[in-house]
């Protein structure tokens, strides 16, 4: 009985796994499709002006950028970004740190 639990439960999960995949697949392929009608759309109606203000705002929210290449991507370069950044991010701040008061030290001496 137990037993017969477990294995349905078990069932449940990859069934749910599998859902979850293809959902994240299917969000994957709408937002490739849905950036490439709207920034034609986009570039068709507002040349000039309005396109390039919208255009350079997004960017700065990188949304664009999500958008252009995908909730795949994305997801991936998160992964990446987390799994690479810590370290030589917080060692390049504390260097930059460092070189900061040493030219703040050196400027005071002066």
């Amino acid at each position: 009985m137990l037993l017969m639990l477990l294995l349905l439960l078990m069932l449940l999960m990859l069934l749910l796994l599998l859902m979850l995949l293809m959902l994240l697949l299917l969000l994957h392929g709408l937002g490739r499709s849905l950036s490439r009608h709207l920034r034609r759309l986009l570039t068709h109606r507002l040349r000039r002006g309005l396109w390039h203000r919208l255009r350079h705002r997004l960017l700065r929210h990188r949304l664009l950028h999500w958008l252009r290449h995908g909730l795949r991507h994305r997801l991936w370069h998160l992964l990446l970004w987390h799994l690479l950044r810590p370290r030589r991010l917080l060692e390049h701040r504390l260097l930059k740190r460092r070189l900061l008061k040493r030219r703040l030290l050196k400027r005071s001496l002066l």
